[in-house]
């Protein structure tokens, strides 16, 4: 048996060999990137409804102001795969992709500009 430690880097080097492949694999496909969008959120629901059923944490009761935030994540992260994969089929996948890594330096920026968070150099050195 791994211990935490070594399980949590297989669990991450899987994703990133995952995530890793996807630009690639977007360009191999002849769809719009709504279309591929749409039918990755439908196999993912499908598969994690069959992960959640089989251990038995599914619930369809959402409370209070969790509906809302779950609808917007949601509906952020549709729009997020359609404008990268929309990136991926008109640019280059290393283009696309360097660009979509710059995300942590503008929720940086902007998470100083309205939540009120402190910036330092000590912020500044965990960016790289």
């Amino acid at each position: 048996m791994l211990s935490k430690s070594k399980l949590g880097y297989l669990y991450i080097t899987v994703a990133m060999l995952i995530w890793g492949s996807i630009g690639v694999m977007v360009n191999f496909i002849l769809y719009p990137a709504e279309l591929i969008v749409f039918y990755r959120v439908l196999f993912a629901f499908i598969f994690l409804s069959i992960i959640l059923i089989k251990r038995e944490k599914f619930t369809y009761e959402l409370k209070g102001n969790s509906r809302f935030l779950l609808i917007e994540t949601g509906v952020s992260l549709a729009l997020n795969w359609i404008f990268f994969f929309q990136a991926l089929k008109n640019t280059t996948v290393t283009i696309a992709t360097l660009s979509y890594y710059t995300a942590p330096i503008i929720v940086s920026i902007i998470s100083m500009l309205f939540l009120d968070e402190d910036f330092s150099f000590k912020v500044l050195y965990k960016l790289n």
